[in-house]
């Protein structure tokens, strides 16, 4: 049996997975949890860019982020700032945060366009794809190119990514692979 929990951060998926192991257990059951928030962490790692991308004029990274208090923003906002700190760049810029929908990515980048001053960012990273659905969208209506004035990275790999022109390049969570190892180490542990 695998059982997913998904939603924000705070929603109650920790509580009440707790309880179903809790009650698996006591009957028996041998349960092997995989906590989609370290997941995350680890993903997030990879939201770096190349020296390659820094020196093609990718320097000024934006983040147009979901809400605050949730953890996967709180992780990507760190994790954008790991890389661009080891790039010598300054992470303290062209952030703002707004809801995890197409209207948030809309919002959040006509903040980050309002407060640049004329010294916009050159490429964005979005919380989600729906938020980078809008942000493309906001981009769009205001005379911007993408990915030629600014490039758009999403995450989650949903299927409204292809729709977009042009295609939102996405960072997908390989799901089929966290399943497989949930089940490696549940039969490591039998």
């Amino acid at each position: 049996v695998c059982v997913w929990f998904t939603g924000l951060s705070g929603s109650g998926k920790t509580t009440t997975a707790d309880g179903v192991v809790t009650l698996l257990r006591d009957r028996g059951r041998v349960v092997t949890v995989l906590d989609g928030d370290v997941v995350r962490t680890h993903l997030s790692k990879g939201l770096g860019f190349s020296r390659e991308d820094r020196d093609t004029n990718v320097r000024r990274i934006g983040f147009v982020a979901g809400m605050e208090f949730a953890q996967p923003t709180r992780e990507k906002l760190q994790g954008r700032a790991d890389a661009l700190h080891e790039e010598g760049l300054d992470p303290g810029r062209y952030v703002a945060h707004a809801a995890f929908t197409v209207e948030g990515g809309r919002q959040a980048l006509r903040t980050i366009l309002s407060q640049s001053n004329g010294n916009r960012p050159t490429g964005v990273i979005c919380s989600n794809d729906l938020m980078a659905i809008g942000c493309i969208q906001e981009a769009t209506s205001v005379g911007l190119r993408i990915p030629d004035d600014l490039s758009v990275v999403g995450f989650d790999g949903i299927d409204a990514a292809t729709w977009t022109q042009p295609s939102l390049t996405t960072i997908e969570q390989p799901i089929a692979e966290i399943a497989q190892a949930v089940k490696r180490k549940r039969k490591s542990v039998l």
